[in-house]
């Protein structure tokens, strides 16, 4: 049953945006004691007849109404209405957002490395393949292969190992030179990345085929540190490096 068309409807309002509205405007009239509020036309309908949910004319999930007691007396006015919608439907939400900062703590030099101007490196005293080299420094569990990626880092290493003896040649992070010339460091950046090389003369040759390694020896009767290519199985000493930046 429609409950529009209940007996006992003794007013019909339009038009009240909320169905507290229509509860304050059976308040005003002693003989209401049930209303209808119509979800999808904003009507209210007002009632001389109690309704319990036993009622035949029970309303739909769409309607509102009060049965059992009557809505404290409120004088209700069209101002009153309008400034309460008006409240309803301006009134801003306040979210508050929480940043979380996680600090990261600054790299630390391995114990048993060498630590200065910077830098933080180890020099093997055994001799390793390209790959077996490499395992030893990652085990260390924040060390790679030497990477040489400026000017400045090659004069150090350069300067350092000759004035402490150092004399031989060394694995360090370059890996995968092929025929046409290109090369990786351990760190992920490529030939067309990297911003500084320092290979010898006529190299990288790839003389021992196309999958091969780098390593640094001295050129120039032992006054210059350079870049060279060669098999990753040839067996020599190898430098591991903690990023410190």
């Amino acid at each position: 049953m429609d409950n529009k068309m209940v007996s006992g409807n003794f007013l019909t309002v339009p038009g009240l945006k909320y169905h507290t509205f229509c509860a304050q405007m059976c308040s005003k009239y002693s003989n209401c004691y049930s209303f209808f509020y119509d979800v999808t036309d904003y009507s209210c309908f007002l009632h001389d007849d109690v309704y319990t949910t036993s009622t035949t004319s029970h309303p739909s999930t769409t309607r509102y109404y009060v049965s059992d007691s009557r809505v404290p007396s409120t004088a209700v006015t069209t101002e009153q209405q309008t400034t309460e919608a008006e409240t309803a439907t301006t009134t801003p939400t306040t979210t508050t957002t929480t940043t979380t900062t996680t600090t990261v703590p600054p790299p630390v030099c391995t114990t048993g490395f060498t630590s200065t101007s910077g830098y933080c490196f180890l020099i093997s005293t055994i001799k390793r393949s390209w790959t077996s080299a490499r395992t030893s420094c990652r085990g260390y569990g924040n060390a790679d292969l030497l990477v040489i990626d400026s000017s400045t880092k090659q004069t150090f290493f350069n300067n350092y190992m000759k004035n402490n003896g150092h004399l031989n040649s060394y694995h360090f992070g370059v890996h995968h030179i092929y025929s046409n010339g290109n090369f990786e460091l351990v760190d992920g950046r490529t030939q067309a990345t990297a911003t500084f090389t320092y290979w010898g003369t006529g190299e990288p040759n790839n003389i021992d085929g196309p999958d091969l390694c780098g390593f640094i020896n001295w050129k120039n009767s032992v006054t210059e540190l350079r870049w060279n290519d060669g098999a990753c199985t040839y067996q020599d000493y190898y430098i591991c490096e903690v990023n410190m930046s």
